[in-house]
């Protein structure tokens, strides 16, 4: 998939998971299933089930696509730019 292609694709995905956004847990046609979510301080937090099942889609996902690279690594910078995060 060609580079500029592959940037919109993820712009996309991105913008519709913005807070409100239709790939939200709190979007109004999310599955809002207790088995799946509980809410506590009125924040959806998913299960143990949820995450298990989650965690079964995404290792049948990586075991049928060896051939995707694992050897990369991302730094996550938090707190203010130019700040100590310590």
């Amino acid at each position: 998939m060609p580079t500029n292609e592959l940037d919109d694709r993820r712009a996309f995905l991105a913008s519709l998971c913005t807070p409100g956004g239709p790939l939200t847990i709190d979007a109004p046609h999310a599955i809002n299933d207790r088995r799946y979510v509980r809410r506590i301080d009125g924040e959806p937090i998913p299960s143990r089930a949820r995450l298990r099942r989650h965690g079964r889609i995404l290792a049948d996902w990586r075991s049928s696509h060896a051939q995707v690279r694992r050897d990369r690594v991302s730094i996550l910078p938090n707190g203010s730019a130019g700040m100590p995060t310590w």
